[in-house]
C-alpha cells in the first residue's frame, strides 16, 4: 500500500512539474517558493500529522496573502519572507520547549 502511494505522489509530482516547467523558466531554482511554502506548512502543522499539515498549508497560505497586501513592500518576490519567519519561529518554539517524557 505505501509502494501504491508512492506511484501516485511520484505521477502527481511529476505531472506538476510538467504543467510547471512552460510557465516558468528551467532553472536551478526552478521549484524554491513552492517547496519553501510546503517545508513551512509542514512544520507548523507537524510533520507526522496529515490534517495538520493541510491547516498549516492554510495558515501559511493565508498569511501569505495577508501579509502581502498589509504590509508594505511584501508582495512581489519579497512575500517568500513570510514562510521563513513561520518556519524560524515554529523552529524556534519547538527547540525551546523541554522535550517530553514518553
Amino acid at each position: 500500500m505505501a509502494a501504491l502511494a508512492l506511484g501516485i505522489a511520484a505521477a502527481v509530482g511529476a505531472f506538476a512539474a510538467l504543467v510547471a516547467a512552460p510557465v516558468l523558466t528551467l532553472s536551478p531554482g526552478m521549484m524554491t517558493f513552492p517547496l519553501l511554502m510546503a517545508l513551512a506548512a509542514a512544520t507548523l502543522g507537524g510533520l507526522t500529522s496529515r490534517v495538520g499539515a493541510v491547516v498549516g498549508g492554510l495558515i501559511v497560505g493565508v498569511s501569505n496573502s495577508l501579509a502581502g497586501r498589509y504590509i508594505p513592500g511584501l508582495d512581489g518576490d519579497l512575500a517568500i519572507v513570510v514562510p521563513f519567519v513561520i518556519t524560524a519561529i515554529v523552529v524556534a518554539l519547538a527547540v525551546a520547549k523541554p522535550p517530553q517524557a514518553p
